[in-house]
């Protein structure tokens, strides 16, 4: 367990100072439970590197970035990590501060995997924005996915992303392979206000172009081949208030490509909804 004193709020507005930080050294950290084990490297933008279930790699990156009004988006990693929190070797929480703009970011990890030779494995997390700063905060927040299904063994990927017809919001991404492996991002909360299926590196050369802002451009489908999914929050947050988001990654096997449509609309989001209760 690593740990890192939180930002003094009250002394930072007593004095105009910004909030105080220390930074925190890491190794990265490693979640294990039953049949599944999930690497994460908190300080580069490899990010969630790896995910494995009984053994088969299923991930290749996932992370999140951000941009501040009109900026060009960062990666989290470019803000101090402050924090940096094992609990129970199946959940964790990664703390990072900004100084130039004077928020911190929690993100709080939770693994559910199941028993060894089955193939369902979930990952819950909860995203939270904390603006120390008296006036209001503009930025964008975006989570980047590039799962990588079945890999080794040749298979092209698809990923279809889900909008709610009725909020115009982007809820749930879903992914498979040719070999009958599932993927899926559901019940982003709240919905984003922009997403992107993409082939690489096309979403991920967007968020690291490094001089101009990036509008996620709602592109619903991509592949077969190696495709990524992203989510983009546009959030303005009241002084000393906080924007909080949460997702919920599944990886499972599929029996057939022509049953995906059903069983992701049903099946998946009731295993998910059903571990979400558990962990209550």
């Amino acid at each position: 367990m690593k740990t890192c004193m939180k930002p003094i709020q009250v002394l930072a507005l007593l004095s105009g100072l910004s909030a105080l930080t220390c930074a925190v050294q890491t190794q990265g950290q490693t979640l294990n439970n039953l049949n599944s084990t999930v690497n994460i490297n908190p300080i580069t933008q490899s990010g969630m590197n790896s995910w494995t279930i009984n053994g088969q790699q299923e991930m290749t990156q996932q992370w999140f970035w951000y941009s501040v009004g009109s900026t060009a988006p960062a990666s989290i990693d470019t803000l101090a990590l402050t924090g940096d929190t094992l609990s129970g070797g199946s959940a964790s929480q990664l703390q990072y501060a900004s100084l130039a703009n004077n928020f911190t970011v929690s993100i709080n990890y939770a693994l559910s995997g199941t028993a060894p030779g089955t193939y369902v494995s979930d990952v819950g997390e909860q995203i939270s924005i904390q603006n120390n700063n008296a006036s209001p905060l503009t930025m964008e927040f975006y989570k980047y996915t590039d799962f990588d299904l079945q890999a080794g063994q040749g298979g092209l990927n698809t990923v279809e992303m889900s909008q709610n017809l009725f909020t115009g919001l982007w809820n749930d991404a879903y992914q498979f392979s040719a070999h009958m492996t599932a993927a899926s991002e559901i019940g982003v909360v709240p919905g984003s206000t922009l997403a992107e299926a993409a082939l690489l590196p096309q979403t991920l050369s967007e968020l690291n172009n490094g001089s101009t802002p990036v509008v996620l451009n709602d592109n619903a489908v991509a592949g077969p081949g190696a495709v990524t999914s992203a989510f983009q929050w546009d959030v303005t947050i009241p002084g000393l208030g906080t924007a909080v988001m949460s997702t919920d990654d599944i990886v499972q096997s599929v029996p057939e490509p022509s049953v995906f449509g059903l069983i992701t609309a049903g099946g998946l989001a009731l295993s998910a909804w059903q571990r979400r209760r558990q962990r209550v």
